[in-house]
């Protein structure tokens, strides 16, 4: 055996630990790029230098000052410069790796080896195309190298063509089917893509070749979540949490899986015990507080949203949740600053701008509201609630017909959007456009046929018509399904006071109907209204300008606009005359 020496001492190194062929395998077919406790074939060495033995000194710096002496006395021996290279990788001087093997790849070109693990140093430079190109030429020279397979599919995913990754990394397990390293790429990848079932197929293949690694769970039971498979992911969080009981991502996501089947106790639990865990992590709190807010503890919740966002001042889903919960409660102010700070972060989401148009329309700033509304339909014109939302602010500043247009547009890109048909016919009745109101409340109450708001509207409707008996009949049937509803009760009262047809009316009947629903709705104008009519129909009319003044007084203090139809009532009633309707 010959020894190298530099100086008086004698060196007989070994240049590749154990740890290092762990990163760097001789034969790139049986590279350990895998997941842990994953176990490739023995690797083989290669002899460096015919009659030269390489003994380990521990000494990269050392090693690699012997080599490149043995590259000064040999330097036509590619296997020289690809040791080098390693040991320049090992050291992370990835341009001098990369150079000696370019220097071995000219001396023996079809050596696949020099290409695979110069790919793995271009990538450490960040040339993931050079590397990939390399890996590449790899597959050219070894056709059934699955390691060149896979890691060009990795590299491609990280370049955002998870098609192309999911292509070669489906070649490297054709080679290989147990190639754990390609198939957590590939299932990362279909996960990516929104193939979810071919995702939780890849992971629990991963799963039945290392049940007892954790991240395995995790990221199944986050596909799982993803197609609403609570109950599976659930159970998939409740083994990551029994593999790592102090890990706070077992009991995080466990609680967004009971965030979303509404289970909110059980959310709140495991989201706190995140938070133990976890002190310091603003999502925890940020979904425990969408719990509390479901619940209804809206000081709870908005304490959460608060401490997420002093965690992280730039946690957007924290300061859009916190934007929305103001607007539930009341406070725009707070909202409209939410939301202004989401949008400063160049965040802006059509859903955020139309948050804020709303709390800006709450507030009576048209303007201010109307330039929301339109930029949440410039970022997404295909989506019908700004339009209705703008449809309500034109129909609030009586542009009514611009208010149609935009209900129109609704129905068009939602068929299904039966609220703004009830809204269209609403506007209908407003303008006296009958017949297409009743056209349009027609279709809503096909869509939603015991919604009370729109069986009361087509009463309305046939009331303002003339079918009164229609009317009549509608509102009976309507109260069939929904006898708490207040306002059927009161336009019942109202039509049996009030309709021309005096077969039709029933003046006692609708006293009864209104003082009955007064209990349960005291001091209700529209109620009130209906009672003085009735009142009017018995001819008791001391008590029907009484019972009219009261509800033009309790609406003058609920800062409702008196009308002229209402102080035509009144005048009636004090000339001892009942209403009627026309």
């Amino acid at each position: 055996m010959r020894m190298i020496g530099i100086g008086s001492i004698a060196f007989a190194v070994i240049l590749l630990s154990d740890a290092f062929f762990c990163l760097f395998p001789t034969s790139s077919r049986n590279s350990a790029m895998a997941l842990p406790n994953e176990v490739d074939p023995p690797l083989e060495t290669k002899p460096l230098h015919e009659g030269l033995t390489i003994e380990e000194t521990g000494d990269l710096e050392a090693d690699l000052v012997v080599v490149s002496s043995l590259i000064e006395f040999d330097p036509s021996n590619a296997s020289l410069f690809q040791w080098r290279a390693l040991i320049y990788g090992q050291l992370q001087r990835y341009e001098q790796s990369v150079a000696d093997f370019s220097s071995a790849i000219r001396l023996v070109p079809n050596d696949p080896d020099n290409y695979y693990f110069r790919s793995y140093m271009l990538a450490k430079l960040g040339q993931l195309e050079q590397a990939i190109d390399d890996l590449t030429e790899t597959q050219r020279l070894d056709p059934d190298n699955a390691n060149a397979f896979a890691e060009r599919g990795e590299l491609r995913a990280r370049m955002d063509d998870c098609d192309g990754a999911i292509s070669d990394l489906s070649e490297a397990l054709k080679i290989r089917p147990e190639f754990g390293f390609a198939l957590r790429h590939r299932a990362d990848c279909y996960a990516l893509t929104g193939n979810s079932g071919n995702a939780i197929g890849d992971y629990s293949r991963l799963i039945d070749l290392l049940p007892e690694e954790p991240s395995l769970y995790l990221m199944r039971g986050k596909t799982l979540l993803s197609e609403g498979l609570h109950s599976e992911a659930i159970g998939d969080f409740s083994t990551l949490i029994e593999l790592r009981p102090q890990h706070p991502s077992g009991h995080y996501n466990r609680g967004r899986a009971h965030l979303q089947r509404k289970d909110y106790e059980s959310a709140i639990s495991d989201l706190t015990k995140a938070i133990e865990l976890a002190p310091s992590d603003e999502n925890s709190f940020r979904e425990r507080a969408r719990a509390f807010d479901e619940l209804g503890r809206h000081q709870a919740a908005l304490s959460d949203f608060s401490r997420s966002l002093e965690l992280n001042p730039q946690n957007e889903l924290a300061l859009i949740g916190r934007g929305f919960l103001h607007q539930e409660i009341g406070m725009h102010d707070q909202a409209i600053k939410d939301f202004t700070s989401v949008i400063e972060l160049k965040a802006g989401s059509p859903g955020v701008f139309e948050g804020r148009g709303l709390s800006y329309l709450s507030q009576e700033e048209w303007h201010l509201a109307e330039l929301d509304f339109n930029a949440s339909i410039e970022l997404d014109p295909s989506h019908p609630q700004p339009y209705f939302n703008r449809a309500m602010l034109n129909q609030k500043r009586g542009n009514l017909g611009d208010a149609l247009k935009d209900l129109a547009f609704c129905i068009e890109l939602d068929a299904g959007f039966h609220s703004a048909l009830y809204e269209r016919a609403a506007i209908f009745l407003e303008i006296e456009e009958v017949s297409l109101g009743k056209e349009e409340i027609s279709k809503a109450i096909a869509l939603q046929p015991v919604e009370p708001r729109y069986r009361h509207l087509l009463a309305r409707l046939q009331l303002k018509s003339g079918d009164y008996e229609a009317a009549l009949q509608e509102i009976e049937a309507a109260l069939e399904d929904s006898p708490e509803n207040v306002s059927l009760w009161g336009l019942f009262a109202w039509s049996l006071a009030t309709v021309p047809k005096k077969e039709l009316r029933d003046g006692e009947r609708a006293v009864e109907i209104a003082r009955r629903t007064l209990r349960q709705q005291p001091d209700t104008p529209a109620l009130l209204e209906a009672l003085a009519a009735a009142y009017a129909e018995l001819g008791d009319f001391d008590r029907a300008v009484a019972t009219q003044q009261n509800a033009l007084s309790i609406g003058a203090k609920e800062q409702l606009q008196e009308t002229e139809s209402q102080r035509h009532r009144l005048k009636l009633y004090e000339s001892r005359m009942p209403f009627r309707l026309e």
